[in-house]
This record gives C-alpha cells, structure tokens and sequence, in this order.
C-alpha cells in the first residue's frame, strides 16, 4: 500500500462564485477561477472535475485539494468528499494475471454483496416490530427482563418505515433508448449492464472518469428507483433489443 486519496469532491451550489474568486490576485485569481470553470452544476451539489482542471491548467492535484479544504475552512462552500481510492505499488510479477484478475473480481463481488445484505439488515432492524433495546441486546446474547425500554424510537413512536413515500412513475414508462443511448455510445468495450444501472442510478464507479460520466444528461436519472428493480428493467429491454 502506498496511500489514499479521495476521487470525487464537490459542494453544495453556491450562487457566490465570482465573490471568491475576487478575494484573491493574479495567478492565484487564475487558479481559482479554473477550479471553478471546470466543476459540473447538478440540482443540488456542484461537482469538481479534478482530472479537467488538471487538463486545463499546469498545477498539481494536491493543490487544488488544498484550496477547496481552505474554502470550507473559510466558510465558504460545504465540502463533501467521496470514493475512497487506495493505490498499491506491484512489488513482483510472479503470478498469473487472469487468475488474479478473477480472484479480485471475486472478492469485490463477495464484499459488495456483504454490504448490501448489512444495509438491509439494519434497516430490517430499525424498522422491527418490537423494543429495538431489546432486540439488540438480544443480538448480542444478552436477555434483557423488559418487553419495553420505553426510549427507543419503536417504544416512542413504533416502527420507523423507509419506503418511498413519493409515488414514482412506472419505470416502464421511461424511454430505455433515450436513457441509455449516450452511455453506450461513450463507454463501448466497457459497457456492461451493472454499469448502466450504476449509471442510471447515479452510483459513480471509476471508469465512469475516464468518459465523464457525471457530467451526461441522464447520470442518475432513476436514482429514486431501487437498484433491482432498474436492473430488472435493463435485462428486460436489452432482451427486446437483441
């Protein structure tokens, strides 16, 4: 392991922009103002698009990381930061590369499904029909002399439920070749249908930078819509297309 750096940093929208950038002079005036050129404005948060910035003007990643750190410590933006990324160094080339590709592509599989089944699980927990104190301690073996704690959120207000209130229009509604046709088009040998439901969803995966993806009409289109049910969808309209 060598380190670890975040991919994705963005904030919420700001209508103050040349505000910040006249705070400073010459070429740092210039710096601030390419940072800002080069972010994507969605609904609600405003994406920084690093590897443009990078593009379009001679600096180092590490400073402009700097100078968005120092505009929330000035109050100036709420900073989020996303997509751990951990870089390793290959210290020999003794193995096979297909067997280990697979062997990754395993273990990554496994985790993703452990950590789809966790969600589930403690939303099945909180949404329990029963004193959640209760429960838990029973999780951890132990057997508590009380049927209500009477300070949990069930024994205050009952079961909490989060479903989607908002009544969505059917997804087979939706126009599958309007949704999918740019993404296809863009991403080519590394099309597969869990990227497009990513895609769809607004789940931003690594090879989505290579063809910036977040800045496409429809990243994150159905991002309202359970997973499995777009997954659903897409295996359903692919076969009609093939």
């Amino acid at each position: 392991p060598k380190y670890t750096y975040f991919e994705e940093y963005s904030f919420q929208n700001i209508d103050n922009i040349d505000g910040i950038v006249n705070k400073f002079e010459g070429e740092r005036r210039q710096f601030i103002r390419a940072i800002f050129d080069n972010c994507t404005v969605k609904q609600k948060y405003t994406y920084v698009d690093i590897q443009a910035i990078l593009n379009n003007y001679n600096t180092q990643r590490t400073r402009i990381v700097v100078a968005l750190e120092y505009f929330e410590e000035k109050g100036l933006i709420e900073l989020q930061a996303k997509q751990s990324v951990e870089r390793f160094e290959i210290s020999g080339n003794n193995f096979d590369l297909l067997e280990l590709t697979e062997k990754m592509h395993g273990l990554f599989l496994k985790k993703e499904q452990v950590e789809i089944q966790r969600i589930h699980n403690l939303l099945n927990f909180f949404e329990s029909d029963a004193c959640l104190s209760k429960k838990l301690a029973q999780y951890f073996g132990e057997e508590l002399d009380f049927n209500q704690c009477g300070h949990c959120s069930y024994c205050q207000s009952g079961s909490a439920n989060f479903h989607i209130a908002k009544v969505l229009n059917p997804i087979s509604k939706m126009d599958y070749n309007q949704l999918t046709h740019d993404f296809i088009q863009a991403i080519q040998d590394d099309y597969s249908q869990i990227n497009l439901c990513k895609f769809l969803c607004g789940i931003y995966t690594p090879v989505f930078r290579k063809y910036k993806l977040r800045s496409f009409e429809y990243f994150g289109r159905l991002e309202r819509y359970p997973f499995a049910e777009v997954k659903k969808w897409v295996i359903e309209n692919e076969a009609m297309v093939n």
